[in-house]
């Protein structure tokens, strides 16, 4: 997975900064990246906070295939 897109924004006097990751589908079996038509592609959303110079992670998805 990579980053595909970040945005960072202030409210009430706190930064949080969204990231996106996204990839393809992996057959974790065959050992390799599931490029099929219909195979479904990977994203998670981080969110992180930042509190006096540091950031810190307060939210992610999980990282699951499908609908």
């Amino acid at each position: 997975m990579k980053p595909a897109a970040a945005h960072t924004v202030n409210r009430n006097g706190k930064t949080t900064r969204y990231v996106l990751y996204t990839g393809s589908a992996y057959d974790t079996r065959k050992k390799r990246k599931d490029d099929g038509h219909a195979a479904p592609g990977l994203a998670e959303l981080f969110v992180l906070e930042k509190t006096g110079g540091t950031w810190a992670l307060k939210q992610h998805g999980r990282n699951e295939i499908g609908a």
